[in-house]
């Protein structure tokens, strides 16, 4: 069992790698918000804050449902996998 320490040290790590991973999918996302929003509104509008993070928010949720879709997809493709190993295993 870990101790409290230990669990620190390791939340910390995990942390501290993915932040530079997460500030990225912010940028990109930021970035591609911002660039539609221009060209679906090139004369501005009343409220562009507003817009933006309408838009902001459909990306994200848009995001994460994709990232649901591929980790089911290779956990789906690691079970099968499993399976295959496993029926080999059991007819040797």
């Amino acid at each position: 069992m870990l101790n409290k320490n230990k669990k620190r040290r390791l939340v910390r790590w995990f942390v501290d790698f993915t932040k530079g991973w997460n500030e990225e999918l912010h940028n990109a996302i930021q970035a591609d918000v911002l660039a539609e929003y221009r060209r679906s509104f090139p004369n501005g509008t009343d409220d562009p804050e507003g817009i933006i993070g309408r838009m902001r928010e459909f990306y994200h949720q848009r995001m994460m449902a994709t990232a649901s879709l591929l980790i089911s997809a290779a956990s789906l493709a690691v079970a099968l996998v499993a399976l295959v190993v496993s029926i080999v295993a059991l007819r040797h």
